[in-house]
């Protein structure tokens, strides 16, 4: 049930595997990966009516034990589900919750920033996509990454745009 689901799920077929998880959760209610998976299908599917419901028992599966094995994209999938229901500040703590697993993950920085944009909040988004071009700057060595044009020209809107909203 878990990897025809997983499939279902990463070829769009979302309501098929709706269908399979809850399948699979009517036999073992607190299976992990299937509550994971369920969420991500709110997430995708925009889900406002149990999206947060079904996050806030995903993350309550592991709470208090000792081994959380969360990934990053369960905290953005979350951001997903907050961010339809326009609490964009609760969503950009996932995003933080993200960025702390895995702080070279360079589009978690620009998602953010993107995110803040729809806030309407120019200088938090300015703030995550200076710490993108800063991430990047620093895997320049290793990944051949540079700042360039759209990078300057993104940065220098968000920092204007926050300037023009203070007066």
């Amino acid at each position: 049930s878990e990897e025809y689901s997983r499939a279902l799920y990463f070829t769009d077929s979302f309501a098929a595997a709706e269908e399979m998880v809850h399948k699979g959760l009517r036999e073992s209610p607190e299976h992990f990966v299937l509550n994971r998976y369920l969420m991500y299908i709110k997430a995708k599917t925009k889900d406002i009516s149990t999206g947060q419901e079904v996050a806030r028992n995903f993350f309550s599966l592991r709470s208090g034990k000792d081994t959380v094995s969360y990934i990053p994209q369960d905290y953005t999938m979350y951001a997903m589900i907050l961010k339809n229901e326009k609490r964009y500040d609760e969503a950009l703590e996932q995003y933080g919750k993200a960025i702390n697993l895995e702080p070279y993950k360079l589009e978690l920085y620009a998602e953010a920033a993107d995110l803040a944009k729809e806030k309407k909040d120019f200088g938090k988004s300015g703030c995550f996509y200076k710490k993108f071009m800063d991430k990047k700057a620093e895997l320049h060595a290793s990944t051949d990454f540079q700042d360039d044009l759209v990078d300057i020209n993104t940065l220098g809107y968000y920092y204007y745009s926050a300037g023009a909203t203070i007066g």
